[in-house]
């Protein structure tokens, strides 16, 4: 065993991690695509997620790309659905999407704006956990 790597509270041995699927929203770049990176290169099998497509494509043939828009909820259960039927289950949620919107002075903030925000980094980041 090379290393062990803690979860929360579930600390999972690094050569057990071939035989789990991860799921990482915000995927397609830094540090979501470095991330599914370092899963997939240690065994893991990566379903990476974005709202665009990484560029460059992922190489590693542990990395699986699909699309999701993490403020929509039918998304969630469609990618979900697809990732349980293909590997049984999702092991390890890494919830990394977000979004910094317009960056305007609040008071000069569209309110499509501000509720774009928060349906991505507030309710999309919970919108799986748990389930």
């Amino acid at each position: 065993m090379r290393s062990v790597v803690c979860f929360g509270c579930r600390r999972i041995p690094w050569q057990d991690w071939q035989v789990e699927s991860r799921l990482i929203t915000g995927g397609a770049r830094g540090i979501g695509r470095a991330t599914a990176e370092l899963f997939a290169t240690e065994g893991a099998r990566v379903i990476a997620t974005d709202v665009g497509d990484p560029s460059p494509p992922f190489a590693h043939p542990n990395i699986l790309f699909t699309h999701l828009d993490v403020a929509s909820e039918i998304e969630w259960r469609t990618v979900v659905a697809g990732i349980i039927a293909s590997h049984g289950s999702v092991d390890i949620l890494v919830n990394n999407a977000g979004i910094g919107g317009s960056q305007a002075v609040i008071d000069r903030e569209s309110l499509a704006d501000w509720n774009r925000v928060v349906a991505v980094n507030q309710t999309g980041s919970s919108s799986e956990c748990g389930r």
